[in-house]
């Protein structure tokens, strides 16, 4: 037992259990007071932030992408000792690992033969969306990146109304700056599925704070037709539904079973991805048996996770994968965790709950390679960070911080081309 390769993966597995348990337990109490009428609805803002406000984070979302493209482009310049044109690089420096499978998926779609036959795995709606872009746009790549920095300037629109609307104008600003530099926020530039994920998941949250639960289901629907975990939309509609229905003077019933009802309706998302493994291979869980046969992936725990990530992080110590896999994956993971310990007080409960469940489902895969990449699309994320840190110095630190990580990542998606 003094091998730390031996006892620091099972303490760290059970520090997880305890960071997610100190979450955990005072989230099944409160959902107990909801349903007694006693846990208290957020201090929700009458007024929105203002066309204005909401343009301008979109813009800063936009800006900062460039900024990224550039930064790429001319560290690879730099690399490779002469001057090349952006367009022309950017293929080579934006389309690795993931982002190859999106493009070929949205050129051909889904099929039943070859190697290509495993992109099933993939969830629709990003390719789909990518195939009605390239009819404007007339160029693949032009096209992904397209849809991926219009889905961004959304997510941060949408961020900052609602962070402005659930909380106030300081954390709505804090939020969007956190969401701008995280570190990992280099995939909302890239052909990636996160950025429109993230938008609708975001967008979800909004309309289910404005009790808009019949838009807040569509667009929870769409995000589960994006990635899996849109599906976690369902339980924030149904906390807010359920408290509308116990606080109501009459009609209590029927606005409890008009909320599950809609609630149940983000599921359709993940049913049509069912449906389309159905349609393309004749078995809605073809998906399941490819990521387990191909990358011996299932559904675990998180705290196997935990335990997974420390004992590669120490097996391939001295290896590149000891840092950009499982050095940083462990450190997201931990981070996160503490940040939802110390912060859950100042959530109303449908973010504590949303945020619960998700970190223990993105984490759960038995064999977890892109952590810090699933955590980045947490649409709370920005917020944890926000009520953490409002004092200046704490705030600009940890900003200057991840500012410094992103650029760092960055260089090593584009240039390095590490797995991340």
């Amino acid at each position: 037992m003094t091998d730390p390769s031996v006892w620091v993966p099972r303490a760290a597995s059970a520090l997880s259990i305890a960071l997610m348990a100190a979450a955990f337990i005072p989230m099944l109490v409160r959902f107990a007071r909801l349903l007694c009428g006693r846990e208290p609805a957020a201090r929700m803002s009458r007024r929105g932030p203002g066309v204005r406000a909401l343009l301008l984070a979109a813009l800063a979302m936009l800006l900062s992408r460039l900024l990224l493209y550039l930064v790429a482009w001319g560290a690879d310049c730099l690399m490779r000792g002469q001057a090349s044109s952006l367009a022309s690089s950017f293929g080579r420096l934006w389309v690795h690992w993931d982002a190859s499978h999106y493009l070929k998926l949205a050129q051909q779609g889904y099929v039943n033969v070859g190697d290509d036959r495993l992109m099933l795995v993939f969830f629709p709606l990003y390719p789909w969306c990518v195939r009605a872009m390239h009819l404007l746009t007339g160029d693949w790549v032009l096209a992904a990146v397209a849809v991926s920095n219009l889905s961004a300037m959304a997510a941060a629109s949408l961020l900052y109304a609602l962070v402005y609307r659930v909380y106030d104008v300081q954390t709505a600003r804090l939020a969007l700056c956190y969401l701008l530099v995280n570190p990992y926020s280099l995939f909302l530039a890239a052909p990636y599925s996160e950025a429109l994920f993230l938008a609708l998941t975001l967008g979800a949250l909004l309309a289910a704070s404005r009790e808009r639960f019949f838009l807040a289901a569509v667009l929870g629907a769409l995000s589960a037709l994006t990635r899996s975990l849109g599906v976690i939309v369902c339980g924030v509609i149904w906390l807010q539904s359920w408290r509308l229905a116990v606080h109501a003077r009459k009609g209590r019933a029927r606005l409890a079973v008009r909320g599950t009802l809609l609630g149940l309706l983000v599921f359709a998302g993940l049913g049509a991805y069912l449906y389309l493994n159905y349609h393309v291979s004749g078995n809605p869980l073809q998906f399941l048996i490819y990521q387990k046969e191909n990358w011996f992936q299932e559904m675990g725990t998180f705290f196997g996770s935990v335990y997974n990530t420390f004992d590669y992080l120490f097996r391939s110590f001295g290896e590149p994968d000891a840092f950009w896999t499982w050095g940083v994956q462990a450190f997201a993971i931990f981070y996160t965790m503490a940040l939802l310990c110390f912060t859950w007080r100042r959530m109303p409960l449908e973010h504590h709950a949303y945020t619960v469940v998700y970190v223990a489902v993105a984490l759960a895969p038995t064999w977890l390679l892109s952590g810090p990449r699933y955590l980045m699309a947490m649409a709370t994320l920005p917020i944890l960070q926000a009520v953490t840190t409002r004092r200046r110095t704490p705030h600009m630190l940890l900003c200057s911080l991840q500012i410094a990580l992103l650029l760092f990542f960055t260089i090593g998606y584009t240039i390095i081309v590490e797995v991340l």
